[in-house]
């Protein structure tokens, strides 16, 4: 029988590493997060890339492929990402699967129900304080790494923490004046303690009535904003139509980011708030 060198016998005696985790998650802003989180111990794909709505998703053969390979699925809410409403019950039985509406107290969510708001990666104080339950769930998948991930996400949250506050600060002297396609901002504007002049439909599918919009024109004559707000371009007739009667700037808010120039959740959000800045 032939015997093992020495080198060979080292070689089986070391442990053997342990699989990169596969996470995929349902927007853009929550790959950044998680991929903050995980480090280089993983690779992070999204489902929804952002020229999408999740509002209006629906999975294709080829994501559901995408997802039945995953470790772990991590979306917003069921009622937010409208597509992947029964998730749960298509994924395999040992897939992680992480709701995130449902690590958060109803104190911190806007909305109930189907009306939940779910531009929850809009509010610094909420995504720090999903930070470290994301890494502790990853952590039950991969145990080795448990540290890095925790770490990771102190981190992440130290980071969100120190932005939100340099950030407060600074909005105590700047007061934009816009108005918004649909409250898309609800959670930021909370953070920072800023007041939108009105919105031109109740929420992102359903229009206003005319009621509502007559009263809108009435509080914009009176109290006159620079911008309206929209969370894609082209901006709708509707939107034009106010803006042309008001003389609103109108911009556009990525609000699932831009792949080209933002790399981490903090560039969506100082985005946001250049945009804020340029409607004072």
């Amino acid at each position: 029988m032939k015997r093992l060198s020495p080198f060979l016998i080292f070689l089986l005696l070391l442990p053997s590493a342990a699989a990169a985790l596969n996470v995929v998650t349902s927007v853009p802003p929550l790959q950044l997060v998680v991929a903050g989180i995980i480090g280089e111990q993983g690779q992070v794909e999204t489902l929804i890339d952002a020229r999408q709505s999740p509002h209006h998703f629906q999975l294709k053969p080829s994501q559901m492929r995408k997802l039945a390979r995953a470790d772990a699925v991590i979306w917003i809410d069921n009622h937010f990402e409208t597509g992947l409403a029964r998730l749960h019950q298509q994924l395999p039985e040992n897939t992680l699967r992480l709701q995130l509406s449902q690590f958060l107290p109803a104190s911190m969510l806007i909305g109930q129900g189907h009306d939940i708001d779910g531009h929850l990666w809009l509010s610094p104080s909420i995504l720090s304080h999903l930070a470290p339950s994301i890494a502790e769930n990853l952590a039950r998948l991969d145990p080795a790494n448990a540290a890095l991930y925790q770490r990771n996400a102190h981190n992440l949250k130290q980071r969100i923490d120190a932005w939100l506050s340099a950030t407060r600060q600074d909005f105590n002297s700047i007061k934009p004046r816009y108005i918004l396609d649909h409250g898309f901002l609800a959670y930021l504007e909370r953070d920072l303690g800023l007041h939108n002049g009105g919105s031109l439909r109740n929420n992102h599918d359903h229009g206003g009535s005319m009621r509502h919009l007559s009263h809108l024109h009435e509080s914009l004559d009176t109290h006159h904003a620079r911008c309206l707000l929209v969370d894609r371009l082209p901006a709708s007739a509707q939107a034009q139509q106010v803006a042309k009667a008001h003389g609103l700037n109108i911009k556009e808010i990525r609000v699932l980011g831009d792949p080209q120039t933002m790399n981490s959740i903090i560039d969506i959000l100082a985005h946001i708030t250049d945009v804020l800045r340029d409607c004072q």
